[in-house]
């Protein structure tokens, strides 16, 4: 049965989209059908992240607005044929946009890849009003600094006030030294503020950075640590999502 991932952050510059790229490429190698579909509008990434930039035509604000079928948008990613990605609108507009026209897409997207993940926008906004609701298990992706959590907090607190029960935490851009220097909040502190369950830490290391620049996912380098900490989180997925 097909899941949908809605992926999103209380601020902006948590690697939410990095996360997004990687771990939809990791599941792909896994044998999972992925599609990545970018609703982060105005904000467009994940599409330089995967290096396809220069071969979108149409875009998911195109597909919503019936200016193409979703086929006509869908890009095959150069690394494995199981995954493909529909990109983000750079202009566009929330309001244009209803429940029923992400329902719709995303129906369409189930019946044809076993999992759908969503790249929303950062914040509390119309957005995510839309998007996680149409989504089976949601992602917060945050760092370990005071505003992040602070944020990433506040986008807890609207996804219980909506009901979304079906969560997780991903700490990304964790500095091993961090907890030494005392300047940051803990590991331990962080967990106490979740109420959603961590599925993975994630550390701070400039060839991630290098990666988005080429156009290059970091876990298409399959031996290195990176690749096998996102093997361990797509495994969580699978076991504890799908």
């Amino acid at each position: 049965m097909s899941k949908t991932i809605y992926i999103t952050s209380g601020k902006g510059g948590t690697g939410k989209s990095t996360f997004a790229a990687n771990i939809g490429l990791t599941l792909a190698y896994m044998g999972k059908r992925v599609i990545l579909l970018d609703m982060n509008m105005g904000m467009r990434d994940l599409d330089l992240y995967l290096g396809v930039q220069n071969e979108a035509i149409f875009d998911v604000y195109d597909v919503i607005m019936r200016t193409c079928e979703p086929r006509d948008a869908i890009i095959h990613s150069n690394f494995v044929d199981k995954l493909a990605i529909i990109p983000a609108h750079q202009g566009g507009n929330w309001i244009d946009i209803s429940r029923a026209d992400i329902d719709e897409l995303i129906e369409y997207l189930k019946s044809e890849y076993d999992i759908v993940i969503m790249d929303g926008a950062p914040g509390i906004n119309r957005a995510v009003d839309l998007c996680h609701s149409s989504a089976d298990e949601v992602i917060i992706v945050t760092t370990p600094d005071y505003s992040a959590i602070r944020d990433a907090d506040a986008i807890e607190d609207r996804l219980i006030k909506n009901e979304i029960m079906n969560r997780h935490y991903v700490l990304n851009r964790v500095m091993p030294v961090s907890d030494d220097l005392g300047c940051g909040p803990s590991l331990a502190e962080i967990d106490l503020r979740f109420r959603s369950q961590l599925l993975g830490v994630i550390m701070e290391d400039e060839n991630i950075r290098a990666s988005c620049n080429i156009g290059i996912p970091i876990v298409a380098k399959r031996d290195t640590y990176i690749a096998r900490n996102f093997d361990k989180i797509a495994e969580r997925v699978i076991r504890e999502i799908l």
